[in-house]
């Protein structure tokens, strides 16, 4: 992320406390003579960022609704972007987890298992401290999961139950 902040419309929030859809609200503009493509005011519902802005019919719409411009457009960073595990190795990691389920790993797909397991969880770690980034936590990610002492305990507490 470089620092880029994006504009949001907040219109969905103020038409849902209105109790207006978007097409009483093109109808409350027509009353007052306006008119905007519907498009327009539909693209102000999206969740997607705002690519333009169009003046009048937010203008328009402040002027129905009795809010600021401020309090409708807000400017965010972008959502930030995730990362999967590729399909192929997300299909042989389900089959597998199920072949474990069942105790029929041999000692090879054993040790692939483990491998594909902690590649999994790097990226599930990766993609927690981007959403920490993106939220701004000021602690870092480790200090909000278990430790590895405390994964190790919890797997012996697990295995002693199943053993017995």
């Amino acid at each position: 992320m470089n620092g880029t902040r994006a504009a949001y419309s907040l219109l969905p929030q103020y038409l849902l406390k209105r109790n207006y859809t978007v097409a009483d609200l093109i109808n409350k503009l027509r009353e007052k003579g306006e008119s905007f493509d519907r498009k327009t005011i539909y693209r102000l519902v999206g969740s997607e960022p705002m690519r333009t802005i169009n003046s009048a019919a937010l203008g328009a719409i402040c002027e129905e609704l009795q809010v600021s411009l401020g309090e409708i457009i807000t400017f965010e960073p972008p959502a930030p972007t995730f990362k999967r595990i590729d399909n192929r190795s997300q299909k042989r990691l389900s089959f597998l987890m199920s072949k474990n389920n069942d105790g029929k790993l041999t000692v090879a797909e054993s040790k692939e298992f483990q491998e594909l397991g902690r590649y999994a969880e790097e990226l599930s770690l990766e993609n927690a401290r981007t959403l920490a980034r993106h939220r701004g936590l000021n602690r870092p990610v480790s200090e909000h999961m278990p430790s590895n002492e405390d994964r190790k305990r919890r797997r012996r507490k697990i295995k002693a139950k199943a053993t017995t």
